[in-house]
């Protein structure tokens, strides 16, 4: 932890120390002018290894400890395997988890990373939350890494806790702290979930710089079997990971989407030059994945209203009954994007009139969206 705190940005000098005195110890008994001499060929270094830093990595450890978290050395056996061979793999992996480190990092556990734009759009959500819940028919149950950023990433790591599903999210801070805030119950859920973890390489009290969100990328890309980005600008760190595990040799997917939507680019481009694999269906994603669904997959009613919160919305304005009516209805649109009243018939056995007249009135709230051809998507 001592050399991570110094080191932390070039985890290859640690560990070249550590190979060249035998142990992380063993830098720090040698005297202040010993040390400095090792470092001659990185000044910006010289007089950095103080004295009193093991004492403050004492700190560190207690304080981590004291919130349910450690840090993993990457000499340590409970280390993943798959971070390890990483090039750069950070010397320390800090652990926020109620799960123990060997049981979290099991390798007999298909980890699936889920990676793309803050900006998603609509079908970006909808597809992402679909392939992610396609994952939950998979037995044993895949374990879903993301960022804890805006978009993609939130999407991911929430649906994945709503289908029972581990979730893993690499920080750009340290594990006491969470960017953005308002993700900070969802933190929290995973932190006390087991199977579920919070993971960094910076130490406790970093603070949320450009260059973390770019370097923690390396260990979404590592950690993970396949990556999936589900939408992508052309530039954008969801498409910096899918290339970094590219060179790692991971396997890459990418949601296609259309040639003039911004959001598609980096996706398309993937595709376009044979890094990615496009994903026409969650089946064939997983049978692409050598995943083989052996239960139905759980559902969730991820963004639809409950008949619970739309009833506060239409109290005093719709009967009890078409207030569920309503609702099944929001399930049926999130769970099939694009779905016009005609077919809302067939799947709720209700007449189409009555149906228009739900749909025109959730628009005018802003529930939902329609389209001229009358295709209803829900209003992310």
């Amino acid at each position: 932890m001592a050399l991570g705190k110094v080191f932390g940005n070039q985890p290859r000098i640690s560990l070249a120390l550590v190979e060249h005195l035998g142990s992380a110890s063993a830098v720090f008994e040698l005297s202040a002018s010993a040390r400095n001499d090792l470092l001659e060929h990185s000044g910006q270094f010289r007089g950095m290894l103080g004295d009193d830093l093991p004492d403050e990595a004492e700190r560190d450890y207690n304080r981590l400890s004291g919130m349910g978290a450690t840090c993993l050395a990457y000499t340590e056996a409970s280390y993943p395997t798959a971070l390890r061979d990483c090039p750069d793999a950070p010397v320390c992996l800090y652990v926020r988890s109620a799960t123990q480190p060997d049981l979290l990092f099991a390798p007999e556990r298909p980890v699936i990373a889920v990676v793309g734009t803050r900006d998603v759009s609509p079908y970006g959500m909808q597809q992402c939350g679909r392939l992610v819940r396609a994952l939950s028919a998979v037995e044993p149950s895949p374990v879903v890494v993301s960022g804890l950023a805006y978009g993609v990433d939130i999407c991911a790591h929430r649906t994945a806790m709503e289908c029972g599903l581990p979730t893993l999210a690499v920080m750009a801070t340290g594990v006491d702290a969470v960017y953005p805030r308002q993700h900070r119950a969802d933190a929290v859920r995973m932190a006390e979930r087991p199977g579920c973890a919070l993971l960094s390489d910076y130490p406790l009290g970093t603070a949320p710089v450009a260059l973390h969100f770019i370097r923690r990328n390396r260990i979404i890309a590592a950690l993970s079997r396949a990556v999936l980005l589900v939408e992508s600008k052309e530039k954008g760190g969801g498409l910096i990971t899918a290339r970094q595990a590219f060179g790692y040799g991971r396997e890459v997917y990418a949601v296609p989407g259309r040639m003039d939507d911004v959001r598609s680019q980096g996706c398309n481009r993937l595709i376009a030059e044979s890094v990615a694999e496009a994903v026409s269906s969650p089946e064939a994603w997983l049978a692409s994945l050598g995943l083989k669904a052996s239960r139905p997959a759980a559902r969730t009613q991820g963004n639809a209203s409950s008949p619970v919160s739309l009833s506060r919305i239409y109290e005093g304005r719709l009967r009890k009954e078409d207030v569920e009516l309503a609702a099944r209805m929001l399930l049926c649109i999130q769970g099939e994007c694009g779905i016009d009243v005609r077919q809302l018939s067939d799947r709720l056995q209700c007449p189409q009139v009555l149906l228009s007249s739900l749909l025109a009135l959730m628009e005018a709230d802003g529930l939902i969206v329609m389209d001229l051809a009358g295709r209803c998507r829900i209003n992310a």
